[in-house]
């Protein structure tokens, strides 16, 4: 893996492919079995079929009749201790490979997301290092003899109220309310890199239904020359709150931008099909995502990972996710992301096209 740097970004993903196909393909050891004679930690010795490709014992020792026939004569070798861990280690070396090459084409595609997580990580761990040293200068000043009996506890009991504060008082921002807020909010900038069409009547080919998308978004010259696809881009916004209802809308939200890729609008240019449809919400803010509930007593709770899939489930039928970097009051810029890749995205005033694949690729039958 040395020559990582070399790589291109789609060579690098084949990589990934197929080291991934490698880690994820669980092997069979029925298919590897040899009989071992294996010493217990009681001191006894008894034959035992051992797999040659992991290393483990599967099942129980065999009886002496039975292992007389596998063996059919031969004397069996002596159980091999050292597979199992060998076996191990490749599979560790394999993930960190695959971690890596992930790691490297996340850099490529999005490297201002990749610098800001990165920027997280660290801050995170100079918090730990700090809260580190304060547990020991607390330990050391009471002596060893109270660790158990008095630091503990009130390290507990103080992790448990800060979790509680965090939890019933989140970062103070100003929240958006309604769905119109978020078209006023947004209409103020998104002209500036796109030509906008409001309100745009259509008809939904299959079904023969009118319908009316929020806007239609076509690049402007500057974010075409850094490499986004013209042509016509739809955006559809919705208000999804956070405390009540929250599934059952944000799936309605996010099929309603699905059919929409089986419409026709009327541009001023004439009838057009959208190949491409993108959800804007009060989601598309990092502040406002984190109030969603995340791993909770029920798996149903988990609004986190709801809208993780549905996000994953509309990149198949085309439709990705306009994403804000920065806030409502110091907005920084914007991406275009589908499920976890992002296409294109503008920060402060550079524009990037990350990954073309996301715009181009074709997701129907069988892809």
């Amino acid at each position: 893996m040395d020559d990582i740097d070399s790589l291109t970004t789609e060579e690098l993903e084949q990589r990934k492919l197929a080291l991934s196909e490698d880690f994820y393909t669980v092997h069979a050891c029925i298919d590897s079995l040899v009989i071992r004679l294996r010493t217990f930690s009681s001191g006894h010795t008894h034959n035992v079929h051992q797999c040659t490709v992991c290393g483990c014992q599967t099942g129980g020792p065999l009886s002496k009749a039975k292992a007389a026939e596998q063996l059919a004569g031969a004397q069996p070798l002596v159980f091999d201790d050292t597979i199992e861990p060998a076996y191990r280690q490749a599979r560790r070396q394999l993930l960190e490979q695959i971690n890596r090459i992930t790691k490297e084409v996340t850099n490529r595609l999005d490297p201002v997301g990749s610098a800001m997580d990165a920027e997280e990580v660290e801050k995170a761990a100079q918090r730990k290092q700090v809260a580190e040293e304060a547990i020991e200068k607390a330990v050391d000043a009471v002596g060893q003899a109270y660790i158990w009996r008095d630091i503990l506890p009130v390290i507990v009991k103080r992790t448990q109220s800060l979790a509680d504060k965090f939890k019933e008082e989140p970062k103070a921002f100003q929240r958006f309310s309604s769905e119109a807020e978020l078209k006023v909010w947004l209409e103020i900038w998104i002209g500036a890199d796109f030509e906008v069409f409001k309100e745009v009547p259509g008809v939904h080919l299959t079904e023969n239904v009118g319908v009316k998308i929020d806007y239609v978004l076509k690049p402007k010259q500057h974010l075409i020359d850094a490499g986004f696809l013209p042509g016509p881009v739809g955006l559809e916004v919705k208000y999804l709150r956070q405390e009540a209802s929250f599934s059952s809308r944000a799936s309605r939200f996010v099929w309603q931008a699905v059919s929409y890729t089986d419409c026709q609008f009327n541009l001023p240019d004439g009838p057009t099909r959208l190949p491409r449809v993108l959800l804007f919400s009060n989601m598309s803010f990092e502040d406002e995502y984190s109030l969603l509930k995340g791993v909770a007593p029920s798996v149903y709770e988990n609004e986190k990972a709801k809208w993780t899939a549905l996000l994953e489930l509309a990149n198949h039928a085309n439709v990705g996710n306009l994403v804000m970097y920065g806030g409502r009051d110091n907005r920084l810029g914007w991406k275009i992301k589908f499920a976890a890749g992002t296409y294109f995205s503008r920060f402060r005033s550079e524009c990037s096209l990350h990954n073309a694949q996301l715009f181009n690729k074709i997701r129907i039958g069988n892809f």
